[in-house]
Order: structure tokens, then sequence, then C-alpha cells
């Protein structure tokens, strides 16, 4: 319950991760060497297992839930999350305007990939994270009209060749600015 609430707010660290089963493993087999792995353990018991806790897993379901509040855009906290995302993106990417980046899941762009470098708090970072391993990805069955004109111009992720039409510069920054030109 409470770890739960807690990873879903704070992000829990891998060494945490790594505590907590070492703990649930000692419990189980009382401090002796596993006579059966982890994975197996963490099984139902209809599929022979012991239904014990995967909290790796577990984590990674928190964060997938909270990758589709993210994607939702209902919570308050998604603001707050956009702009901190906007800020650890990597400067080599030479994305400038916060307009022009608008959201993670529907452009090209992307956050730091290395935890010790990147300034996102544990919980948004294990987050992107989380979705980058299970390839989180904008592919609805059926593209509507209605949501191919939602969708961000800049850094588009339907776009073949970056080179040919740059996202930053004074044309795009007169599209964004003066014409309003924010989707497709």
């Amino acid at each position: 319950g409470r770890t739960q609430y807690r990873t879903m707010v704070q992000g829990m660290p891998n060494e945490i991760e790594d505590e907590v089963s070492s703990i649930i493993s000692d419990i189980i087999w009382d401090g002796k060497v596993p006579g059966v792995d982890r994975d197996t353990m963490s099984l139902p018991y209809e599929l022979g297992g012991e239904a014990v806790l995967d909290i790796k897993l577990r984590n990674e379901s928190i964060y997938m839930k909270l990758a589709q509040k993210f994607v939702e855009g209902l919570m308050r906290w998604t603001g707050v999350a956009k702009d901190l995302m906007f800020h650890d993106i990597p400067k080599s990417r030479n994305i400038t305007e916060r307009d022009a980046a608008p959201h993670i899941f529907l452009q090209t762009w992307d956050t730091m990939k290395q935890g010790a470098r990147t300034s996102l708090p544990l919980s948004t970072w294990k987050m992107i994270e989380t979705a980058r391993k299970y390839k989180l990805a904008f592919d609805p069955p059926k593209v509507t009209t209605k949501i191919k004109q939602d969708l961000p111009v800049w850094y588009h992720p339907g776009r073949i060749n970056d080179l040919l039409t740059p996202d930053d510069g004074v044309y795009s920054r007169c599209l964004r600015d003066c014409h309003l030109v924010m989707s497709v």
C-alpha cells in the first residue's frame, strides 16, 4: 500500500528495489539459498508459483500507469512535468522554444537518457524510461482528420527527413509566433 503510493509520487531507486526484493527473498527462504528462482515464485498459484510480489514489475506497472495519465493530460501535474521535460532536453537537440516541444510521446525529441545526467525528478524519469522500455508510441488503428489536426507540427513523428524541414530557426519561429501554427 504505502510503497505503491510513495513509488507513484516519488519513484523508487533501483537500489531500494533490489533491497526490497532481497528482503522478500530472505523472508520466504528464511535466509537460505532459494530453491526456486524469483520469476517462478512470482507466478500465480495456478501456474505453480507462490504469487510473491515482484517489486520491479509492480513499479514498472505504476510508471506505465503514470505515463497513461500523463498522455491523457487530465492530471494537474502534467503541465509541470512537461515543463521539467523541456528543460531536460539535451542541448545538442537545439530546441530553444517551449512551444515547439509540447509533448514527449507525440514528437521526436527526447530527454536525457542517463539517470545521473537528468534534472528530472526520479518518478518522472522512471516514467519516461519505462515508457521507452515498453515502446510507448502514438500508433492508433485509424487516424481521423481530427487526430491529424491535433498533432503538433514541430518534431512530428511522421516526418521522413528532419533536415529538410527544420523545427527551429527564423521561419519556424515566424510560423509559431506570428501565424500561431502549432498543429498539423
